[in-house]
């Protein structure tokens, strides 16, 4: 059976995961929109119709629309996805990930050691009544600890993580640099615990 730090390390991973598949995206993306810059430069004619679809008939059949742009305008337009647009959705999508990772952090965390929730949390006497099991009711507080979570602004939320999971999201991790090699080496933190630290910090600016 799957124990609790194989969850937790195994949720860690895949968010670590997806988050080199977000930098992998943006790079292509990047490429793509740079390579068809680069055509549109080519094209003899200084205007140029671009036509894409802006809905569906109730067959199913694409409804067309066709812009005419020249060739200056078309270019900028691009340069503005892929310098600007992609890089603002590529941050949109790491935090999104991090809040997710931390959420399942301090779910995981809470539902194994319900201790941590303490004694003077109220609960409803519906819920307290309703519930079928003791676990229904701890899923239940948890589930409002998360709730109450999302809308803290990120250094209230960093002080809760640290109270219920131990990890100081605003501390800077300890690095040190040897000059000789060139190498950089954490301390005791983790690549996990940076990578939440890093976008914890960003948040914070």
């Amino acid at each position: 059976m799957e124990n609790f730090g194989n969850r937790l390390y195994k949720s860690t991973q895949d968010v670590k995961i997806l988050l080199f598949v977000q930098g992998e995206m943006a790079q292509l993306s990047y490429q793509a929109f740079d390579a068809y810059a680069e055509l549109v430069k080519k094209e003899e004619s200084d205007k140029i119709s671009i036509t894409y679809p802006i809905g569906f008939r109730a067959d199913n059949t694409p409804i067309n629309s066709t812009q005419e742009y020249t060739k200056e305008h078309l270019i900028q337009r691009y340069e503005y996805l892929a310098l600007d647009k992609l890089p603002l959705d590529g941050i949109y999508q790491l935090v999104t990930l991090m809040e997710t990772l931390f959420g399942e952090i301090i779910r995981m965390t809470l539902i194994e050691f319900p201790g941590k929730i303490g004694n003077k949390r109220k609960i409803d006497s519906e819920l307290a009544l309703s519930a079928s099991s003791i676990d229904e009711i701890k899923i239940s507080i948890v589930n409002s600890i998360l709730n109450e979570l999302a809308y803290k602004n990120p250094k209230d939320y960093a002080e809760e993580f640290n109270k219920y999971i131990g990890i100081n999201l605003l501390e800077s991790p300890p690095i040190t640099s040897t000059l000789n090699s060139k190498r950089l080496e954490t301390s005791t933190s983790t690549i996990e615990e940076l990578l939440m630290k890093f976008t914890c910090q960003k948040l914070q600016h």
